[in-house]
This record gives structure tokens, sequence and C-alpha cells, in this order.
């Protein structure tokens, strides 16, 4: 992809330029699965990725353009051991182990993240870096399943999670889960879900000379209650209530230099219900109903400031049928999608100054609201699918045609504020795609 950008030239000079983007993979997996007898079997996946990836944006004073450039070999393995050991018991070890290799070469400023919404290209601090990143993982775990009576089952778990990047990134963290499950009637399932996870910051928050080898992997404690109900053999119901405390999440503070320059000193935390209709695939006929409410609230422990997830849509619904058409078209089938979501928050632009109060040529800065302050409007869209399937001797093809947005719904995705925020009384609105039909074609052996 190339593009050049010359407007954003009057408000972020350094992002004036060529913007290109060049990404390359391939990818080699094998899985193994051998039953060894009667009580033990195994089941083994290993993986090669191969990725290279350039990209360029602006350029500094000197007219040296930003860059960064990386090219991956990834290698993950995972063999795991499971053991039956009488009717209603089992016992599984397993190993997620991996090796990558990955030489970076960069100019420019940290990335802006969503903590940042008056993030500025030109003026954060630029920084260089040539290296190669060198990371393994080695994380052994254990699953046990046992069946106490007909009704009553639980689900154990225990992983230790051992991961090294070459710079002193490290973490050692042990992750116990748990379920339960209870068969309340012949058709209808209670359960209940905790365990806690753990994941990598940004690679780019890590990495020595750039970001801060010493974060800790961030971290969140899942809880979650559910019910399942069969009212017929074609159609069922599933319920979920959950919470998610998060913790160590990581905080830019941009008037640091590395490796001061980011902190675990985030907090979160996640709450919702989910509601799930469903329709047993049968006679060619699919179909199914979602209704989600969810909070998503991040704190900086820093400011003591609270405020929405950028990702945060309070009420998603979502709504699938699909079956054959009817008489001579029943070798051709339809399905539909509509979806309706609560818009996402955005921080918006409230006024602008000059950089220089003394110089009426100085560039424009932006002054913003409460960061995710407002909330963009619900979005909405409806698709259908038109297809027709072909069976060969040990393979079938599938022709299709998709209609994207045949209602034609005009959602905003974005306020533009113009190149110097001169639309700050009156943002214009852009809109996502509108209707969008494409052909395609799917081959399975």
């Amino acid at each position: 992809m190339k593009m050049e950008l010359r407007d954003s030239a009057k408000s972020d000079p350094e992002l004036a330029g060529k913007l290109q983007s060049n990404i390359e993979y391939q990818t080699a997996g094998l899985t193994l699965q051998k039953r060894c007898d009667s009580q033990w079997d195994t089941l083994s996946t290993l993986a090669y990725i191969h990725g290279k990836n350039s990209f360029r944006i602006g350029r500094d004073s000197q007219g040296e353009p930003f860059f960064v450039r990386t090219e991956s070999n990834r290698l993950h393995l995972q063999p795991e051991l499971r053991w039956q050991i009488r009717s209603g018991t089992r016992l599984g070890f397993g190993l997620s182990g991996g090796y990558a290799d990955i030489p970076v070469n960069l100019y420019g400023p940290q990335g802006c993240t969503e903590n940042d919404p008056d993030c500025d290209f030109t003026s954060r601090k630029k920084y260089r870096l040539k290296k190669v990143i060198k990371g393994s993982e080695f994380s052994p775990y254990i699953k046990y399943d046992q069946q106490w009576t007909d009704r009553l089952t639980t689900r154990l778990g225990l992983r230790q999670t051992n991961i090294e990047v070459s710079g002193g990134f490290r973490a050692h963290k042990l992750s116990p889960r748990a379920t339960l499950e209870y068969q309340l009637t012949p058709d209808t399932l209670l359960t209940a879900t905790w365990g806690q996870y753990i994941q990598m910051p940004e690679a780019s928050e890590i990495i020595k000379s750039f970001g801060n080898p010493a974060l800790l992997m961030t971290e969140a404690e899942h809880r979650v209650l559910g019910i399942q109900h069969q009212f017929t053999p074609l159609y069922s119901v599933k319920a979920e209530i959950y919470h998610k405390p998060m913790k160590n999440l990581v905080i830019a503070l941009d008037e640091n230099d590395p490796p001061d320059n980011y902190t675990n000193r985030g907090t979160g935390e996640a709450y919702g219900f989910d509601l799930f209709f469903k329709r047993t695939p049968g006679q060619g006929k699919i179909g199914w109903l979602s209704l989600s409410w969810a909070k998503s609230r991040r704190t900086n422990e820093i400011t003591g400031i609270t405020r929405d997830f950028t990702g945060d849509q309070p009420l998603t619904v979502t709504a699938v049928w699909g079956q054959p058409f009817g008489g001579n078209w029943k070798r051709w089938d339809w399905s539909i999608k509509a979806q309706a979501h609560s818009g996402r928050p955005y921080t918006a632009i409230t006024g602008r100054h000059r950089e220089d109060p003394n110089d009426p040529n100085s560039r424009w800065i932006a002054e913003y609201g409460a960061h995710n302050g407002k909330r963009l409007p619900t979005y909405n869209k409806v698709d259908l699918r038109i297809g027709r399937e072909v069976l060969f001797n040990s393979s079938k093809m599938k022709f299709y045609l998709d209609l994207q947005n045949i209602t034609f719904a005009k959602n905003i995705t974005e306020y533009d504020y113009g190149s110097e925020y001169e639309y700050v009384d009156n943002p214009v609105e852009v809109t996502g795609m509108s209707f969008f039909p494409y052909f395609g074609v799917e081959l399975e052996y």
C-alpha cells in the first residue's frame, strides 16, 4: 500500500510525505494425533511462521523518512499427553514452547496508544533502533477433568508461563483455572468458571533502549456464571454474566526517556452479560440471535482518572438466518446477517491554539475534551449472501455473492476537524463503507 500525505503537514508537519506499508508472511504447520492404547493418547502441534514487514511514514526536518522494518522467524511446538485414568476421570499434561528471532530496524517516535488522545507525531521524541530481538517460551501445563456424579463435573487447570526476551524482559507466572458444571435437569446446565490469565505487553513497550524491559505481564481474573437450556431438539439458549478485573496495564509516560517511559500503573475492569439463542443446524437451515451488554473501564493509577475503554460498546445485537431457496432453486442458499451496536467512545477536539502565541504563522495545536468523553452514534448494518455449492468426487466448490450493507446505512466512524482544526465547531462526519457487493469462490479438498 502506498499513498502521499499532504494535508497533515499543516497541523503535524512530520507526518507529511509517503505512507507505505508492505506485509509478507508464510506459514507451515503439522498436527499429529495418536492413540497409544485405550487409556493414553497424544496430540502434538508444530508450526513455523515467517513474516516480513516494512512501514514508512512522513519525514523529519532534514527530510529523512521514519520507518520500521522487521523480519521474523517463529517456531511453535505444543505436545500434549492425555490419560483416561478411568471412566469420568481424565488427566492431561502439555507444554507450550516456542522460539522467535526478529531483526528490527527502525527510526521514529514511540507509537501512539489509546491512552494518548492528544498524540502529536511532530513533537514526540524520535529514536533509532537496530538489533535482533530473540524470544523464547517454555510453559508447561496440566489439566484434570473429573465427573463426580451424573450431574456434577469439574475441570481444573494450572499453567506456568515462562517467557524471556533479549534485553532483559522476563515473565514467570502461575495461572490457575477452574470450571464447575452442574446438570440441573436433562435440558438445563449450570456453569461457573474462574481463572487467571496473563498477556505480554506490546513488543515496542519492552524492547531495551526503546521501552521498559522491566514491565510485568498484564493480568486479568475471569469470573463467569452461566446457564444453558435446550427448549426443543432444535432451539436452545445460553446466558452468561461475567466480571473481569485487570491489573498491571501499561501506561505510557511520554515525558520520560527509556526505560522509564512505560509503567504497569494501569488497572481496569469489564463486566456484563451475554444472551445467545441458537437453532441447531439441520436441513440446510441455520440461525442465531445474540444480545450483549457490557461495560469496560480503565484507570490510570498515576493520575487517578477513570474512563471508558476505547473498545467499549455497551449494547450489541446480532441476528443471523440462512436456508436453501425453494423449488427449482433448492441448490442455491441464502443468508442474512443484521447487526447493531452502540457507538464507540472518542475524545472530541474542543478548540485550537497557535504553537507559538507570538508567531501568527506557527502551526495550530488541538485542544481536547475529556478522554473518551463522547460517543459515536449507533452502528447498524445488514448483509446478504447468495451462494451455490458444487460437489466433486473428493472436494466441493462454493460460489457466492456477498452484498454488504444492503440498507445503505451511513455509519459514522469518526469526525474530521480539518487539517488545521478549522472545523472544530462543525466537524465533518466520516462514514464507513456504504453498499458494497463482491463475488467469491471457496474450494475444499
